[in-house]
């Protein structure tokens, strides 16, 4: 899973890379229009074209029916059932598409919650960082000789807290002078050191806030690492499972500007509503 999601990750920085200037709204926008043609596309490829359009001019003959001979009331239930059953037949059509398509979407939402979820933290700002420790009780009683180091411009505020019965350390750490370029926090146990990337705010205020932000390097779960795909996941092996960051919430995560509706709320609407826009333009039936 660790290559596919560097592959991924480098794709969505090439294209979000030229718009990080741009207004998050507007970029978040463009890209879910963009997402909703390409699955039309896809869509009209993957389905049975000829049957969608059979279907559909049946089932506007089933509705014609019902408004001509609205005093047939056996015609209307039997063109209720044929529309009924037309939708059925729709949905079969559909699933090919709909298998392939699906998981596609949620890999754009993986990867879209890295540049909308989150931002970097800013001079004055602090943050929790959790490492998840291997359950093995061997291996916990090494924890004691855990240490976090962090880049120029960051402190670590607080002594390491470590919790047995969920077998996690914590610290708070503080930023100071953020430099605004990514910087690593690295835990070391023992002879094993585990890296984290820390994403830090420049002090420039023209800085656009369209940064993308990995809270969490995953584990060795498949699940784990297909929700957090910015950063490689540890080997099942190693003393450390995850390292999370609490990262300050995006201002397009709640998105107020459109009835404060999550972002991803925003970007499935707005897809779907550019695949029915651009339907009678590239000819596919949904």
């Amino acid at each position: 899973m660790n290559p596919i999601n560097r592959v991924l990750s480098t794709l969505f920085d090439a294209l979000f890379g030229p718009l990080i200037r741009w207004s998050p709204t507007f970029t978040l926008i463009l890209g879910a229009a963009v997402s909703g043609v390409l699955a039309a596309l896809a869509f009209r490829v993957l389905s049975n074209q000829r049957q969608m359009t059979t279907i559909a001019d049946r089932s506007r003959a089933r509705l014609l029916a019902i408004r001509l001979f609205p005093d047939d009331l056996p015609g209307i239930f039997a063109s209720l059932g044929g529309l009924v059953a037309l939708s059925v037949k729709r949905v079969l059509h559909s699933l090919p598409s709909l298998l392939v398509l699906g998981p596609l979407f949620v890999i754009v939402l993986v990867q879209l919650a890295a540049w909308f979820e989150y931002r970097p933290l800013r001079a004055g700002e602090s943050a929790i960082v959790t490492a998840h420790i291997n359950p093995d009780d061997k291996l916990w009683a090494s924890v004691q000789d855990i240490t976090l180091e962090v880049p120029a411009g960051v402190r670590v505020e607080t002594p390491a807290l470590r919790d047995a019965l969920d077998h996690t350390v914590s610290w708070r750490i503080g930023v100071e002078t953020p430099s605004g370029e990514p910087g690593v926090v690295r835990l070391v146990v023992v002879d094993e050191v585990s890296r984290k990337q820390l994403v830090l705010a420049s002090d420039d205020q023209d800085r656009p806030a369209l940064i993308p932000v990995s809270p969490r390097r995953p584990g060795a779960g498949f699940f784990d690492r297909l929700i957090h795909p910015r950063e490689p996941g540890f080997p099942r092996d190693s003393m450390v499972h995850a390292i999370l960051i609490d990262y300050p919430e995006n201002p397009a995560r709640s998105a107020s500007w459109a009835l404060g509706w999550p972002w991803w709320v925003i970007f499935l609407i707005v897809s779907v509503a550019a695949a029915f826009l651009a339907q009678p333009l590239i000819g596919v039936k949904f």
